[in-house]
């Protein structure tokens, strides 16, 4: 009896892991009878630009298969878009529904006509038809050469993605890395195999309770608005007007010469004062710097923020290699912060590692490479931490995150606390700049909204620790269609990326999102001008960005002010405004504040509408207007360059009608309002 009951279990066991074993993927081995992808359509299929999406490209080879009759031919012609002509397992017919707790385990065979790096990215939806984008699962870089090669990689349910976000799991392969070559790659026998896991604890951020942005009006046919003078919400965050500085000359020759001479004229000076950055942000502030050492760089940069009137205790540092190749030790890390307390300096953020993720999350093969893993880097800014503090009682220590990659984020925050006081999580957005109210509200909701989930992320993993993000880097980051660098794209800084940077200052600075940012960039070249702010080449010019900030750092009271009525909404269909309590959102949202005084109040107000005019009737309680001045931002041209010939093409007086009620005014279609009103 007992010799049955054994033969049984083993019997279940061995069926349990026959099921287990089963491959996920079909079509994996090539088998099938096909001539290209076109006809493994129900399986596989072929994304990228139209130009890029030719099938004969992607065929079945029965020359030389690993096993089996025929093996997936994959040729790539030399192309400048990492998205030319991508093969992936169809996302919704050939996916990988994963489960609780379970590992998955790729494989696949390759081989090459061009030795070299190919990568093997793992994605998700959340949701099919409509497609719902889920986080990424894993990015995995791999060496190929002319014999078949067998290639392994294993992701866990709950450590690299939790499967309620991530319900349809797909494979990419990008069969290179140099783009501007042509290769061909073959691969075979693909299979994904789950297996029982690992339980990690972690919590899961797409199921934690968090209040989404207060939009604080409701839809109306009109823009009619009561702000309630007495009633203080919050203070005005203040802190998020800042710009990160590009370096400290090495790329341009400002603020210091690229052989460490002070290259700011006093036009210069006067151009950065007049932003009135409550701060900025500095990495790597000795590689490839004219500046030996850290202490000398420290020093020049005291002097510029001095010079320009920028805040040294709000300011952050990043001291270490801006692509995070190298490191600094945390004795390093100490004596610079000691140096700079000797000094009388009064810096106390220190931003440790720049996007350290870049290679273990996303592939890259140029950045990254002192922290293959987040274990390594969490480690890292532990011991750095330790050391800093030991120094600097009052120091505020950076964590840098990607909130979008489960190990480079979630992870990271686990692993690492108690070590770090703010986060960096660089919130750029990014999507398709021909619709402009899409990218502009629907998009930038949706990180607004994933920012304040990751603020109770963050309280979870830090219980009575006053930690917060503080984001260092963040801006409009679409890519052109030439396949260059966001950079490169001008629509990125033009009106488009304007109102795409106004609607998050204007939540940023209303709510409770972040407690500082600085995006990016300080300086750009005329002929990249995709964050442009300053550019160096026309210093007498100015930019739409420049004068966003300008006005927007003026246009702050103290206190953010109780408000209430209606607004044109729009309903997001593409990028939705990340969180499913919110199907549409304020197309004119807008922001009063006032000071400490009560004597005056600030108004902030963007229409996000490319072709309506919005009527605004603002409703002032327990407030009498004696005088209005209003100043509006806008530009019709969407494929303009964003630096300017003249101020008034972009800069001009908005009408303000005093009522007994308060005042009205019109918004012209994509513009920024700014009104001040004095009792």
């Amino acid at each position: 009896m007992k010799y049955a009951i054994i033969c049984l279990i083993l019997t279940l066991i061995t069926a349990a892991a026959a099921r287990s074993a089963e491959n996920l993927i079909q079509n994996g081995d090539f088998e099938t009878d096909f001539t290209t992808i076109a006809d493994l359509a129900s399986t596989w299929t072929h994304w990228g630009p139209n130009e890029g999406k030719i099938a004969s490209n992607v065929t079945r080879d029965t020359v030389n298969p690993h096993g089996g009759n025929a093996s997936l031919r994959i040729f790539r012609p030399a192309n400048p878009g990492s998205w030319f002509g991508l093969v992936v397992t169809s996302p919704d017919k050939n996916a990988v529904r994963p489960k609780k707790n379970m590992r998955y385990t790729v494989s696949f065979w390759a081989r090459t006509d061009s030795p070299g790096a190919a990568t093997l990215g793992m994605y998700s939806y959340k949701k099919v038809n409509p497609f719902v984008d889920g986080p990424g699962v894993g990015s995995f870089r791999f060496e190929t050469g002319a014999e078949w090669k067998r290639y392994e990689f294993t992701v866990n349910e709950s450590v690299e993605f939790f499967c309620d976000a991530a319900q349809y799991v797909y494979l990419g392969f990008f069969i290179t890395t140099n783009y501007n070559a042509p290769k061909t790659m073959w691969i075979d026998d693909v299979s994904v195999i789950e297996t029982p896991g690992i339980t990690s604890g972690l919590v899961n951020d797409a199921t934690i309770a968090y209040d989404p942005i207060p939009l604080r009006l409701t839809p109306g046919d009109r823009f009619a608005v009561t702000v309630n003078a007495k009633e203080r919400v919050r203070p005005v965050n203040k802190l998020v007007g800042g710009v990160s500085m590009l370096s400290l000359g090495r790329w341009t020759g400002f603020p210091y010469s690229k052989t460490g001479e002070y290259a700011m004229t006093p036009k210069m000076e006067d151009e950065m004062r007049g932003l009135r950055m409550p701060l900025t942000r500095f990495y790597g502030v000795i590689q490839d710097e004219p500046f030996k050492t850290r202490e000398e760089s420290m020093d020049k940069i005291v002097y510029f923020l001095d010079r320009v009137n920028i805040p040294q205790e709000t300011t952050i540092i990043e001291l270490e290699d801006y692509h995070a190749n190298s490191m600094f030790t945390p004795e390093e890390w100490a004596a610079t912060v000691k140096y700079c307390l000797a000094k009388g300096y009064k810096f106390k953020y220190w931003e440790i590692g720049n996007e350290t993720y870049m290679m273990g999350a996303w592939g890259n093969t140029k950045a990254g490479k002192a922290f293959p893993t987040p274990d390594i880097y969490a480690e890292h800014i532990k011991a750095v931490s330790a050391a800093i503090r030991a120094v600097q009682k009052d120091a505020k220590i950076g964590l840098s995150i990607s909130p979008t990659h489960m190990k480079w984020g979630n992870n990271l925050l686990h692993a690492a606390r108690g070590s770090y006081d703010f986060v960096c999580p660089h919130w750029y957005g990014g999507g398709d700049l021909d619709n402009v109210e899409e990218i502009v509200l629907g998009e930038n909701m949706s990180k607004l909204n994933s920012a304040r989930r990751y603020n109770a992320l963050i309280a979870a993993y830090n219980p009575g620790l006053d930690v917060y993000q503080y984001d260092s880097e963040w801006g409009l980051h679409s890519m052109p269609k030439s396949g260059k660098a966001a950079d490169y794209e001008k629509r990125n800084a033009n009106i488009i990326g304007t109102l795409y940077r106004a609607v998050r200052l204007l939540y940023y600075a209303r709510e409770d999102v972040v407690r500082g940012a600085a995006s990016w960039k300080s300086y750009s070249g005329n002929n990249e001008p995709g964050f442009g702010v300053l550019f160096h080449q026309s210093p007498e010019k100015r930019s739409m960005i420049y004068w966003l900030y300008y006005y927007f750092n003026r246009g702050l009271g103290d206190w953010v002010l109780g408000m209430n009525g209606t607004a044109p909404f729009f309903t997001p269909k593409k990028y939705t405004a990340g969180d499913e309590r919110m199907p549409s959102v304020p197309a004119t949202p807008i922001m009063a504040s006032i000071t400490e005084d009560g004597g005056t109040m600030q108004l902030m107000a963007v229409n996000a509408s490319w072709t309506q005019t919005v009527p605004a009737e603002i409703t002032l309680k327990d407030f009498t207007a004696a005088s209005a001045d209003g100043i509006v931002l806008s530009s019709g041209d969407t494929n303009a360059h964003p630096l300017l010939e003249r101020a008034e093409d972009f800069v001009s007086a908005l009408p303000v009608t005093i009522k007994a009620s308060g005042i009205s005014m019109t918004l012209p279609p994509h513009s920024i309002a700014f009104i001040t009103v004095k009792k």
